[in-house]
């Protein structure tokens, strides 16, 4: 997908193929991608993906994020839970600081940094 310039329509058989990756599998994962809207879908016959951005655009935790939702290293991380221990753990204090760099980390990457790496 990173390969591909922003607006080109690809079809998920020939990424399926040259990834070797299950075409259902792929489907199910744009699909999702599709609604955060990374990437277009395209009806039709000659119908597919485009991405909606240019790879340089388009950070690796964005993915992730439209896949499978928030990267979190551990459920005390997110502000949906409340732990009786937040103010005195030092675990989460640590998991916290891991987190910010994870979390940096991903939105460096980009998907033109991928490809870059892919080539090298």
């Amino acid at each position: 997908m990173a390969s591909f310039p922003k607006g080109k329509v690809f079809g998920l058989g020939v990424l399926s193929q040259q990834r070797h990756i299950s075409a259902i599998f792929l489907r199910k994962i744009f699909q999702k991608v599709a609604k955060k809207n990374i990437v277009h879908s395209h009806r039709g016959r000659y119908g597919g993906f485009s991405l909606a951005c240019k790879p340089s655009e388009i950070s690796v935790k964005d993915v992730i994020e439209a896949v499978q939702g928030s990267v979190v290293l551990n459920k005390c991380l997110t502000c949906h839970y409340q732990c009786p221990k937040e103010r005195t753990c030092t675990l989460r204090k640590c998991l916290g600081k891991i987190q910010k760099e994870l979390t940096r980390q991903l939105n460096n990457i980009t998907l033109e940094n991928l490809v870059l790496e892919q080539k090298e």
